[in-house]
């Protein structure tokens, strides 16, 4: 059957392929998007390790707050994101700091609540909706 001199088989061809593209291409911009979350995030953990170590190497001690939490089965202290950067050695309170690591300063609410250890590594866990896995350091899918 023709509807307008194309086939109708060819029109269904050409439906088929544009729903397949259309697929293909969604799931890429996902990709892209999850690579860009996880880029924020390990800027985030950069920045933090690196305050950190600096705070650490002017003061002898490290940023803590009153509070630990459990990853990777360790236990490890919070870090004060307020001290950090009223000491200068943040500029801001990274986005993905959950308000567990602020006191007296304002937290943006985001979804990981940061820690270090005794050596001063830094290390964090997802809190809330869209984590794949609390327990566990690392990006966990999402940003903030």
């Amino acid at each position: 059957m023709r509807i307008n001199g194309i086939p109708l088989v060819s029109l269904g061809i050409i439906l088929l392929i544009t729903c397949i593209m259309e697929v293909a291409c969604s799931r890429g911009s996902y990709q892209y998007q999850s690579q860009s979350n996880y880029d924020l995030y390990a800027s985030d953990k950069t920045a933090i390790q690196n305050a950190v170590f600096a705070y650490k190497g002017a003061n002898g001690y490290l940023p803590t707050k009153d509070g630990i939490i459990a990853i990777n089965s360790g236990e490890y202290d919070l870090i004060n994101m307020c001290e950090l950067v009223r000491s200068g050695f943040l500029g801001a309170v990274p986005l993905s700091s959950s308000s567990s690591n602020c006191n007296e300063c304002s937290c943006p609410g985001g979804s990981y609540i940061w820690a270090v250890s005794d050596y001063g590594s830094v290390y964090s866990a997802c809190v809330g909706g869209g984590c794949t896995n609390n327990l566990l350091d690392g990006f966990q899918g999402v940003y903030p």
